[in-house]
């Protein structure tokens, strides 16, 4: 009789978990979850980075559509107060650019500027080079940048 009574005993013991399988279930647990959240910070920092990129895209757009929009005359005779007003943006010194902030982004700001292209010595210049630049501050203290430029014809 004492041996039927140990069967069953024994069968409900090896029916449970021992403490070393939860530790090892535990364990491999945790090590998904550990990998789950970097995947998932990696994912939140990618999408930080485009929507940065986005913006400095979109800014860029705007800036070169309003260099187009200008038209060549302005942009030979340099910034005028009405395109480029000082509020909003600050002229070279050499009169062939402008720089502004893009608040939006982290410490962004940009530079707008143009030259004629090739650089003729008989003032024979037939393009205009105009080349659009937005940076900020990304992560791991590097810098990004958006650079756009396009080519304008000279017709003088």
């Amino acid at each position: 009789m004492e041996l039927e009574r140990a069967g069953p005993a024994r069968r409900r013991i090896r029916q449970a978990f021992t403490l070393v399988e939860l530790l090892v279930a535990m364990l491999i647990l945790s090590l998904a979850l550990v990998s789950m959240s970097q995947l998932y910070l990696a994912g939140m920092w990618t999408t930080q980075k485009a929507r940065y990129m986005s913006i400095a895209t979109k800014r860029a757009q705007s800036e070169l559509e309003r260099a187009q929009d200008l038209g060549l005359l302005i942009l030979r005779n340099g910034p005028s107060e009405d395109s480029y007003p000082s509020t909003e943006y600050t002229h070279h010194d050499d009169g062939r650019g402008v720089d502004f902030q893009a608040p939006p982004l982290p410490n962004g700001e940009g530079s707008v500027t143009w030259q004629f292209w090739p650089p003729d010595t008989d003032g024979n210049e037939y393009l205009l080079k105009v080349t659009i630049n937005v940076g900020w501050d990304g992560s791991s203290r590097s810098r990004s940048l958006v650079s756009l430029s396009t080519l304008l014809t000279n017709t003088r």
